[in-house]
């Protein structure tokens, strides 16, 4: 069966075939509703839910046809409505690989492990980790995840972003499979984030999460922060979402549910790359932890005998005021010495 990616859709079709002579043989006595199948499959890599509804329809003819056939048509026509019926539910699932061969994992996997992170989010005797790898950047950022309990992939996203003031996300929740993400955007400088779609400011959320209802539009999303990381896409490209268990994450493999309907479990991995479907490549970079987003208590201690220079206000959409925004602030200090700390506030 063809598995798809509902960012993305089929394998070509020259890969339907290859890796399913079923198919071929099904349709090989009529090649009108093999073109049509085939067509179906490569279209889905573009237009998902379009495809979905077009699918529907050819499904519907075929089961019409069921009663107006022989009983060796009837044989042919019945294998060809499960095979679509089983393609296009798939075709549906948010953020699921498609059935192609897994990238290899980072080259330091085997000597990274959950020791080697030093930002974490959560509380619990289970542990977890999301890495991060996007076009722009020469490593994938690693986060950990302290949890007990019931936890899928998308809590572990959603806590990690709200507990990392220069982290971002952009999804899109409540669809018929859960959560569908689309974006992750990463503040390089730690002097704001800004992002836009068309030519409009958007503003997350208090967690850092910009949401979207509808149509997965994410492709229309760009960064306006200088030097900041960010990719998004569903059409024009995707986060590719790969599993991992144990210490170290040397053996990946894609994942086969979205991230709602990953379960965690102790040293789980979840890594994300983002692969685009033109205009280069992406491949992992080496891990390395994301830097500590807690402030240990000897610098603080240090900073308290300092003496403030000026206090900036920046917030999530970049701009900066001598006082406090409504909402989510980056609140910047800068001491006399020349030094300065950063601290999200919310007002």
């Amino acid at each position: 069966m063809v598995h798809v990616d509902m960012n993305r859709g089929s394998n070509t079709q020259n890969d339907v075939v290859a890796t399913n002579p079923t198919f071929f043989i099904l349709t090989a006595d009529c090649p009108t509703m093999r073109c049509v199948a085939m067509s179906l499959f490569e279209e889905a890599s573009i237009t998902p839910t379009r495809t979905f509804k077009k699918a529907k329809f050819v499904i519907t003819q075929l089961y019409y046809k069921l009663f107006k056939s022989s009983e060796k048509m009837k044989k042919f026509y019945t294998l060809l409505f499960a095979l679509l019926c089983a393609a296009t539910m798939v075709a549906q699932q948010p953020n699921v690989a498609r059935n192609q061969s897994v990238k290899k994992a980072p080259a330091n996997a085997a000597a990274f492990s959950f020791s080697d992170i030093q930002n974490w989010t959560g509380e619990g005797s289970n542990v977890a980790a999301m890495g991060l790898k996007w076009t722009g950047s020469e490593n994938t950022i690693v986060f950990g995840y302290r949890f007990d309990g019931a936890k899928t992939g998308e809590d572990m996203a959603i806590d990690i972003v709200a507990n990392n003031p220069r982290l971002f996300m952009l999804m899109q929740s409540g669809t018929d499979y859960g959560s569908a993400i689309g974006g992750f955007g990463w503040d390089t400088n730690d002097n704001g984030f800004t992002l836009k779609t068309e030519d409009n400011v958007v503003t997350p959320d208090e967690k850092g999460i910009y949401y979207i209802t509808q149509d997965y539009s994410f492709d229309s999303y760009s960064c306006a922060s200088e030097g900041d990381y960010w990719n998004s896409g569903w059409y024009q490209g995707f986060w590719s979402y790969n599993l991992a268990d144990g210490d170290s994450p040397t053996k990946l493999s894609f994942a086969q549910t979205g991230c709602s309907g990953r379960t965690l479990t102790d040293k789980s991995w979840d890594l994300w790359l983002f692969t685009p479907f033109s205009g280069g490549s992406n491949d992992w970079g080496p891990l390395v932890s994301a830097p500590s987003n807690q402030t240990p208590t000897a610098v603080e201690d240090v900073e308290a005998t300092k003496t403030v220079a000026g206090v900036k206000y920046v917030n999530l959409a970049g701009q900066m005021s001598e006082t406090a925004f409504s909402g989510v602030n980056i609140v910047v200090t800068t001491y006399t010495d020349g030094t300065t700390s950063t601290v999200k506030v919310i007002k």
